[in-house]
């Protein structure tokens, strides 16, 4: 189960939910709307299942609860209904690690991956860092550490296909206000900052090949927003814009349905890695064609004029 959060540009002045919000990748405040989205991955895809707005403290919508990021995530992740029978691990990013996200997986009895952040503290040794056991260092710090004493090659398979990654060996330690976990340092490419992935168990080619999966989320955020309008809505009512969200995940549904079924009639299993990756742009005009034959079917049984039939068809396929 992947989590995640994202943001839409706005101009509007009086629209319900406004507010200023931090982008990550820039820095900047931006002015819109910010929403949670929480799915499941699925070979190679993402499967929004939850897309929550959060409004923030001084713009909450009449009728409307405010509640902060962490508690609005916790929120979701108690109430969602997963399929009996599954061991589900919840991957976030460093946003999301607090005790109070943390609180609700571990009510689900759930495993989480997450990246922690360059400054968090750490405390290395057996002792409780409460107690004033154990040398207190920086995650930046220790990495360095361990990246000088080895690295080696973690192979994955990421999206379908095999990916090189570069790892340190999984180690134990405390982190501030979480607790005991493992963390592994790995890195993709020779030039990148190694991250640090931590999570209570597990082996560090495991978390490694865990957290690959999380890029789904943000390639299903891209998508979202270029071709399937996420944050093309001019609504000022809080209901219309929680409304425009979730139609946009169930018209997510189909298209994936479509790139799925053309994955399971290609036999071999380089065919089947490479059409998991096929663009959401090919499958929309995959749907288009399929909605196309279908009306051609129906009209063809109910037409009375085949000349009127053939310039209508005309038209359909023009547009």
């Amino acid at each position: 189960m992947i989590l995640d959060e994202s943001h839409t540009c706005k101009r509007a002045k009086k629209m319900a939910g406004l507010g200023y919000f931090r982008d990550p990748s820039t820095g900047r405040y931006l002015w819109g709307h910010e929403f949670l989205t929480l799915g499941f991955w699925f070979r190679g895809l993402f499967l929004p299942v939850v897309l929550s707005m959060y409004w923030p403290k001084k713009n909450v919508p009449r009728g409307r609860r405010f509640r902060t990021v962490d508690e609005l995530t916790a929120e979701m992740i108690e109430n969602l209904q997963a399929p009996a029978g599954l061991r589900v691990a919840v991957l976030f990013d460093a946003f999301f690690l607090n005790q109070t996200v943390l609180r609700a997986v571990r009510r689900r009895n759930w495993s989480w991956v997450s990246v922690v952040g360059a400054n968090r503290d750490v405390f290395l040794g057996c002792g409780s860092p409460a107690g004033g056991h154990g040398r207190k260092s920086k995650i930046r710090v220790y990495r360095r550490t361990c990246w000088r004493e080895g690295f080696w090659p973690i192979i994955i398979g990421a999206s379908g296909r095999r990916e090189q990654n570069w790892g340190a060996p999984a180690r134990n330690v405390r982190l501030s206000k979480v607790g005991a976990v493992r963390v592994v340092f790995c890195r993709a490419g020779s030039h990148q900052t190694p991250l640090a992935l931590v999570s209570p168990t597990g082996a560090a080619r495991q978390l490694v090949e865990q957290y690959a999966q999380r890029w789904s989320v943000e390639l299903f955020l891209k998508e979202s927003k270029q071709l399937l309008g996420i944050g093309h809505y001019q609504t000022r009512p809080p209901a219309g814009v929680e409304r425009h969200l979730q139609l946009v995940s169930c018209a997510h549904f189909p298209l994936t349905h479509v790139r799925l079924l053309q994955t399971a009639r290609a036999r071999a299993k380089a065919n089947r890695s490479r059409l998991a990756r096929q663009s959401l742009s090919s499958a929309q005009a995959r749907l288009r064609y399929l909605l196309l034959c279908d009306i051609q079917q129906i009209a063809a049984r109910k037409a009375r004029s085949p000349r009127a039939l053939e310039r209508s068809i005309g038209l359909l396929k023009a547009a």
